[in-house]
């Protein structure tokens, strides 16, 4: 089994407004079981704010895009 380099998006939608915050976790060299220990703060209102978290492979993306 191929080992990953994996991060996540961390992403506040405001569907009033339609603003996006975003932040993104460092990512952790080849491992298929990441740990970030990252703590990110964002003013949330249940009605008004989705949260989306979405997990990539940075070297998938790069060879994406070449």
């Amino acid at each position: 089994m191929q080992d990953s380099d994996p991060y996540t998006r961390v992403s506040l939608y405001d569907a009033i407004n339609g603003e996006l915050t975003s932040v993104q976790t460092k990512t952790i060299k080849k491992t298929l079981d990441p740990k970030w220990n990252e703590e990110f703060f964002f003013r949330v209102h249940p009605r008004k704010h989705r949260l989306l978290l979405e997990v990539f492979d940075e070297n998938r993306l790069v060879s994406v895009f070449l």
